[in-house]
């Protein structure tokens, strides 16, 4: 399971990352074979931070690749969210949210 990173702005922290802008997205292309998916976080219209789709279940990994993150190195992170995330869709196999289905009938919930 690829680990999930939710990283919240701290206040002006969307102002502040400006000047290390191209840093940042230096060290995302270097890393990109270390990222499934990734990008900015909005809410209302407003940068409130990225949300990162990591190519690892180990937290050290995970924890290795922020210690490198120009954004997270200059503190612009009120908080950082790291949870294990399983994907559904699309479907890991054929027929998989049709076995859930199945399982949600029983009133059974293995998955999730």
């Amino acid at each position: 399971m690829p680990i999930a990173l939710d990283c919240r702005y701290r206040p002006g922290g969307a102002r502040d990352r400006l000047p290390i802008r191209a840093v940042h997205l230096d060290y995302m292309i270097a890393n990109q074979a270390r990222v499934l998916h990734g990008g900015p976080s909005l809410a209302d219209g407003e940068l409130v931070g990225m949300y990162l789709l990591l190519a690892t279940d180990d937290p050290a990994q995970a924890d290795d690749f922020l210690a490198g993150e120009p954004y997270a190195r200059a503190g612009l992170f009120a908080e950082v969210r790291r949870t294990l995330f399983t994907g559904y869709l699309p479907e890991p196999r054929e027929g998989f949210l049709r076995e859930l289905r199945r399982e949600a009938s029983r009133g059974v919930s293995a998955s999730d």
